[in-house]
């Protein structure tokens, strides 16, 4: 039953939503089996590629479920994650201690997480990953084409998102910053705060 959710997020063409007792439920296409979540009892967050699901359970490990054809489920040894975000073909695991697991298509380098540290919120986007520094600056690795990655003079940030093609910071002063692809307007943030 879809009652007592207490979060949601969107994959290619997929939900899904976490209840309150921790019950994972599922939406959509499920060609790769992308919304076979009858098992993820107890989740503890969940996070959607296009064609993949992540849930992280109590024990700080990573389920994963769906295509795999960049090995973007290959979450099998992650210990100690506390948070988790899906890319377009990527996973991203943020563990206690502050580093970051990623799994997937590599194409862009946008898995090569391994020498970030001191990491507090992660976001993964198309082909793109970012993580938010304890400090409140931010670090990004991936596809560059649309400058989604330039996020390097970014301070005082306290929450990121990212999307296909390009990343978004909230700063602690509620005033926002953006890079990356605007074709639809997606970075006209100034706008939106001063309308």
């Amino acid at each position: 039953s879809w009652r007592d959710i207490k979060a949601i997020t969107t994959g290619g063409n997929h939900i899904l939503a976490q209840t309150k007792q921790g019950t994972v439920l599922a939406a959509g296409s499920s060609a790769y089996g992308q919304c076979a979540v009858g098992g993820w009892n107890g989740a503890l967050a969940v996070a959607a590629g296009d064609f993949h699901s992540l849930a992280l359970m109590p024990d700080g490990q990573v389920s994963a479920i769906g295509m795999n054809r960049e090995g973007q489920r290959d979450t099998r040894t992650w210990r100690k994650v506390r948070s988790i975000a899906a890319g377009r073909s990527h996973s991203l695991g943020l563990t206690t201690g502050g580093r970051v697991y990623a799994a997937g298509d590599d194409s862009s380098g946008q898995c090569r997480t391994h020498l970030w540290r001191d990491i507090a919120a992660i976001a993964a986007g198309g082909r793109h990953s970012v993580g938010l520094k304890h400090n409140g600056t931010v670090v990004a690795i991936g596809a560059r084409e649309n400058e989604q990655c330039a996020v390097g003079t970014w301070n005082d940030i306290k929450a990121i998102a990212a999307g296909a093609d390009h990343t978004v910071g909230l700063k602690k002063d509620g005033t926002l910053v953006a890079v990356g692809d605007n074709r639809c307007g997606q970075c006209d943030v100034q706008k939106l705060m001063n309308p």
